[in-house]
C-alpha cells in the first residue's frame, strides 16, 4: 500500500497476532468463504467442504479434523450474523423461518407480496 502511495488505516499496524495453531483455521475459513450457498442470503460454510479442504491438506486425523470444523463453524457463525441484513422494523437480526413454521412461511409470503 505505502509503495502505491496510499497510507494504511491505523488498523493495520495493530493487528493481533493468530497463534500458529490459528493459522490454518484462518487460512481454510478464508479459503472456503466462497464455497457457501449464497441463494437468499449468505449461507454457512459446509461440512463437505471443510472435509476436502482438511483431505487436501493431509489432515487424516479425526480429533484434527474435528478441531478444523469446531473452529471454522465458530468464526463462520460470527461472520454470518455480522452480515446478517436488518430487520427495517426494529433493527433486530433476522431468525431463519423453519419450513415447518406455517405461520411464519405465510406472513414471510405476506411481507414479501407487499
Amino acid at each position: 500500500m505505502v509503495e502505491e502511495g496510499i497510507e494504511p488505516p491505523p488498523e493495520y499496524a495493530n493487528q493481533p497476532e493468530l497463534w500458529p495453531e490459528a493459522e490454518f483455521a484462518w487460512k481454510a475459513f478464508s479459503d472456503l468463504s466462497s464455497d457457501r450457498s449464497i441463494g437468499m442470503g449468505l449461507g454457512p460454510i459446509p461440512f463437505s467442504a471443510i472435509v476436502r479442504y482438511a483431505e487436501l491438506y493431509g489432515l487424516a486425523d479425526l480429533d484434527e479434523l474435528e478441531r478444523l470444523r469446531q473452529i471454522v463453524s465458530e468464526v463462520d457463525g460470527e461472520y454470518l450474523s455480522l452480515n446478517a441484513p436488518k430487520s427495517e422494523q426494529d433493527g433486530k437480526m433476522r431468525s431463519l423461518i423453519p419450513i415447518s413454521d406455517v405461520a411464519g412461511v405465510g406472513a414471510l409470503l405476506d411481507r414479501l407480496g407487499k
